[in-house]
């Protein structure tokens, strides 16, 4: 792997922060020994905290409660060391859905000034007025939805789980990898907000992929529905709403035969209410969410969370109560250390909360308030057993820093022939193969996400992806990158007659015409290579099969294109020969978020596998018949 200078991480406000705090950045149960001995009694102070949340969605209960559960419950068990300065309430505020309603609360909330943080539950989208009137309140704001953009580009404002663009993304690729992906995939929803988003974010990375869209309002009869499923044949339902309509649908699949078409979920059906409304139905529904479960874990930790959990609300923990424990240990962390008001929380946290492990992994916040890329995660649930178990994919790499546990989720916006396109209803290339070939020598399953090229570097820093496949030319001289895993090569055809003579290509002159394929660096080899008042006339033409008729033809008397394009279009016409393969130094290379070197390393060694042995010579030999193994490659 080439290396540069590596980026230096801020870590000097965290160690600060610590220091401000009088503890360590860890969270429950992190080993640190306390003392027993008897010291002098505190009488706390009171503060409260306001959980503002929306209670008009499809069962509040089980998707919205829980997070805020989870954080009466750290509160309630910090509470129980006598040392603990600070005693905090937690009071729900209903917003329900109405961003008017919103601001008046977190207006309510602001002049109270026993308020200290504010919590923002699961599946509602904080608007930018309210997070901004938090701020000038003072208000640190630690939110629990992965709805709505980032908002904490002016400080105070962190999310604590994955934004949902992530989620989309995993979604597609999980329908997409599936077995019934070949026949299409159909796109349901309930006509909820929250399902007409995911809904459209859905149909506009699956494309051609999406056999049928309709939607299955809450309480309507399934029946329409289910016919145009059997109908458009797809093998796989991916469904965007919440658990009632789920519950119908899979009932009504199972109970018309179609119990093997697959069904895949969002958070918003990831609840109790499906496993026992669908019961043996639902058997191997999946499920993604954002969310850490902790239900089936045999952690001693997890295990005492989980029944003090069950023993305060009387169920189990639901979506991001594990998360919202977590958020409860980050105030404790600052209570602690006596930060009992509004004004000194934002002082310790005005570079952020700092480095915090907690029950659900470890927490690190970049500067728009979102996770870090290394700090997000999706994690997959199948419906066994009227429980939602985690899907272990991993084969021995959980070492390795990757967003879904057994995943490397690789991204790249370089689309078509032969790189990456879709067939059969699955994105197939030489990058798809390649990355899957790279996947596969770390024990890992791979998941392909395309993207637009603008929002590449993007995708990379929010942790969307794992790693990008992507061109080495200009990215900064401290990117780290792997060596070269494709090195695009420009080649120049001619008539045989005209190629048997000395230097073919220095012959060309003013009285010559050479047909330039807009395609790769075509043009900008070709500009530089052929330059000076004697050089041939450049014709910009983007039908590589009119080029060549043309080339056979005699109207033109060279063709410049990439090299694997020349050897394909010259194979039936032996009129034609390849005179000239040269190197653009459009070197492809794989790159990773941040300074850590451990994927990118793994990532490296495996791609210098696949090099040394015959595996990348037969990938390439199959989407590029008759090119030249790239010398550059590997290097």
């Amino acid at each position: 792997m080439r290396r540069s200078r590596p980026h230096l991480v801020p870590y000097l406000a965290a160690l600060v922060a610590c220091s401000l705090l009088l503890s360590a950045c860890t969270g429950p149960g992190s080993g640190s020994q306390v003392s027993t001995e008897p010291g002098p009694t505190i009488v706390p102070i009171e503060v409260k905290v306001a959980f503002m949340a929306d209670y008009t969605v499809e069962n509040p209960y089980g998707l919205v409660t829980p997070a805020m559960q989870g954080l009466k419950l750290a509160f309630s068990s910090g509470a129980q060391s006598p040392s603990l300065p600070v005693h905090a309430e937690v009071v729900a505020f209903d917003t329900q859905g109405d961003p008017a309603r919103a601001l008046d609360l977190a207006a309510e909330i602001a002049d109270d000034p026993s308020y200290v943080a504010v919590v923002i539950g699961p599946f509602w989208q904080e608007t930018p007025d309210v997070a901004a009137l938090l701020l000038r309140a003072g208000l640190p704001t630690f939110s629990l939805s992965s709805l709505g953009p980032a908002l904490g580009s002016g400080g105070g404002w962190w999310r604590t789980v994955p934004d949902s663009s992530l989620l989309t993304d995993l979604l597609v690729a999980e329908a997409l990898s599936g077995e019934g992906a070949p026949n299409g995939v159909c796109l349901i929803g309930d006509g909820s907000g929250t399902s007409d988003r995911l809904e459209a974010e859905l149909a506009a990375r699956m494309g051609d992929a999406v056999a049928l869209r309709a939607s299955l309002p809450p309480g309507s009869p399934p029946v329409p529905v289910e016919l145009q499923i059997a109908a458009s044949g797809c093998g796989t339902v991916l469904w965007s709403g919440f658990s009632s309509g789920a519950i119908a649908l899979r009932t009504a699949l199972h109970e018309r035969g179609l119990g093997h078409v697959g069904l895949i979920v969002s958070e918003a059906s990831k609840d109790e209410a499906f496993l026992t409304g669908a019961g043996p139905a639902g058997e191997g529904t999946i499920a993604l969410c954002g969310c850490v479960d902790l239900s089936t874990s045999t952690d001693q930790e997890a295990q005492s969370f989980v029944h003090d959990f069950q023993a305060a609300s009387g169920s189990s923990p639901g979506v991001y109560a594990v998360e919202g424990y977590d958020i409860g240990g980050m105030m404790l962390r600052a209570f602690r250390g006596g930060l009992s008001t509004r004004e000194l929380l934002m002082r310790v946290y005005v570079t952020g909360p700092g480095p915090y492990v907690g029950l659900a992994g470890h927490y690190s916040f970049a500067a728009d308030g979102d996770l870090e890329s290394s700090a997000q995660g999706i994690r997959l649930f199948r419906d066994q057993g009227l429980t939602w178990v985690p899907v272990q994919k991993e084969t021995g790499s959980s070492r390795l820093p990757v967003r879904t546990p057994g995943v490397l989720i690789v991204g790249s916006c370089r689309a078509g022939a032969p790189y990456a396109y879709r067939r059969n209803g699955s994105a197939t290339g030489f990058d798809v193969d390649l990355a899957d070939a790279v996947a596969e020598r770390l024990g890992l399953s791979m998941q392909w996400v395309s993207l637009a090229c603008r929002d590449a570097p993007s995708a990379l820093e929010k942790g969307r992806v794992d790693v990008l496949m992507t061109s080495a030319n200009g990215l900064d001289p401290q990117t780290l990158i792997s060596r070269v895993s494709l090195s695009v090569r420009i080649a120049v055809t001619m008539p045989g007659r005209q190629a048997s003579r000395a230097e073919p290509l220095n012959r060309l002159t003013s009285g010559d015409v050479v047909g330039v394929i807009r395609a790769g660096d075509s043009a900008q080899w070709a500009g530089r290579r052929f330059v000076g008042s004697d050089a041939p006339t450049l014709r910009d033409l983007s039908d590589a099969t009119l080029a060549y008729d043309l080339l056979e033809s005699g109207e033109l008397d060279a063709v410049v294109d990439v090299e694997w394009n020349a050897w394909r279009m010259t194979e039936d016409r032996p009129g034609l020969r390849v005179v000239a393969s040269e190197d653009t130094g459009d070197h492809s290379v794989f790159i990773a978020a941040g300074p850590d070197t451990v994927l990118l390393g793994a990532i490296d060694s495996a791609l210098a596998v696949l090099i040394r042995s015959s595996d990348y010579g037969r990938l390439f030999a199959e989407y590029f018949p008759g090119a030249t193994l790239p010398g550059e490659t590997g290097s």
